[in-house]
Formats: structure tokens, C-alpha cells, sequence
């Protein structure tokens, strides 16, 4: 997939089946090197298209998207929290500048909602990612899923402006 320009825009209810598959490839392509066989498959289990009901109604879900290949990307900020809560490519879009749209974007909005610090729980994989774009190692962290499994992470944090 060539570099191209990454529309964003907010993502919708009719966007959900999109969002889950999105989110499963990129968990499955991009985090299978960093986390047990176990693990990714309790996480990408949870994600059903109901699951992103809540973040649509409650929080700001943003799509990227790419003419010809649809969403590429998604990103939900819970501005109460001041949280990027998740930030994920498809696999094929890695390194085509869709994570730092998706990732401006939030912090545009966030400083837009008067959001001083954005705080984010990155996946292992992630962790270069976030840290290139000024992201400070808080320390570790971890997601917890139902069943007892915990994700490993690395919490961070970014004073915006």
C-alpha cells in the first residue's frame, strides 16, 4: 500500500463491523510478536462489533481511511480520562503515516477540549511508536481481560502544546 493522503473523520454505528475486523488484524499482525498465542486470542475474542457501542456513544472514535482500501486505521480518546484508550493500524498501512494522522488528530482534539496531558497504555509493540512522537515512559502497565489475563504495557504520558 502506497503512502497516500488519510482522511479522518469520526467514526459512526454503521462503522463497527469495520472497526472490529481492523482491530483484529492489526492485534494479530502486529502485536503476535510481543504477546503468548493465549493472550492475543482472549483479546481479539472480545471483539465483536458491540463492543465499540460504548466508545461511540461515551468517548471520540476516529477512523483513517484510504481510497481504495476503506479504514485503515482507528483511534478512541475517553477525553474524562485524558486517555488514548486505543490507536491501531492495519498491518498492511504500517509505516504510511496513518498512526501519526490518527495520533495528531487526538491531540488536536484533546487540546482542543483544554486536555493538558494525554495518557496512554501502549501495547510492547507500540512502545517505539509512541516514544518517537514525544511520549514519556511512565512505566509498566497492563490490560486486563476477563478470564485472568493480563497484557503486559507500557504506560506513558505527553503534555500537549
Amino acid at each position: 500500500m502506497k503512502a497516500l493522503a488519510t482522511p479522518i473523520r469520526q467514526a459512526a454505528a454503521s462503522d463497527r463491523e469495520d472497526l472490529a475486523r481492523l482491530h483484529i488484524a492489526s492485534i494479530q499482525g502486529l502485536c503476535a510478536g510481543h504477546y503468548e498465542a493465549e493472550a492475543l486470542r482472549a483479546w481479539t475474542a472480545l471483539l465483536t462489533p458491540s463492543v465499540y457501542d460504548q466508545a461511540l456513544a461515551e468517548k471520540l472514535v476516529l477512523v483513517a481511511e484510504q481510497p481504495g482500501h476503506g479504514a485503515v486505521g482507528l483511534a478512541i480518546l475517553d477525553p474524562e480520562a485524558a486517555e488514548i484508550s486505543a490507536l491501531y493500524v492495519h498491518p498492511e498501512a504500517v509505516g504510511k503515516g496513518v498512526g501519526t494522522a490518527l495520533l495528531e488528530a487526538m491531540e488536536q482534539r484533546a487540546g482542543a477540549a483544554g486536555i493538558l496531558t494525554l495518557t496512554t497504555r501502549a501495547t510492547l509493540n507500540a512502545r517505539g511508536f509512541y516514544a518517537a512522537r514525544g511520549y514519556l515512559d511512565v512505566g509498566p502497565g497492563h490490560h486486563r481481560l476477563p478470564g485472568g489475563v493480563r497484557l503486559p504495557c507500557v504506560a506513558m504520558t505527553k503534555t500537549l502544546g
